[in-house]
């Protein structure tokens, strides 16, 4: 991402450890309150999820959260993300850094693909994803 002058901004705890922040110190920025988070979102016109190396498949919070945000994302590929977003219609997912910097110059030139993508997920997330909805599904099957 470096090399490509795509290094995005970095909010959490773990990165202030990792060597990324003594490459990138003023990307590399402390976590963010739960409470607070939509006024990060409400900064950026694009969410850039990168997993951690603990999710063996799906997706993390934080695709919840910016959908719910209307923020349109960039995600790194897992196996079964598409249970939860639609690829390409919902969400952009990527697999190498040559995708990465391909769709992330879509989105940042083309500002109707950014609003469709952000408005699709929103549409999904609540629609399927929310809290109410979730426990529903688990009364429904205790």
């Amino acid at each position: 991402m470096s090399k490509n002058n795509s290094f995005p901004y970095i909010y959490g705890n773990y990165y202030l450890k990792h060597k990324l922040f003594f490459k990138h110190p003023l990307k590399i920025k402390p976590p963010v309150a739960f409470n607070r988070q939509y006024e990060i979102y409400a900064n950026y016109e694009i969410s850039l999820n990168i997993h951690a190396n603990i999710l063996k498949k799906g997706t993390n919070m934080r695709t919840f959260e910016a959908s719910g945000c209307m923020v349109p994302q960039l995600i790194e590929a897992s196996p079964s993300i598409e249970n939860y977003f639609e690829p390409d219609r919902e969400i952009l997912i990527f697999a190498s850094i040559e995708e990465y910097t391909a769709k992330l110059n879509l989105l940042k030139n083309n500002p109707k693909v950014r609003k469709k993508i952000a408005l699709n997920a929103f549409k999904r997330a609540n629609d399927q994803h929310s809290y109410d909805k979730r426990v529903d599904l688990i009364i429904r099957n205790l």
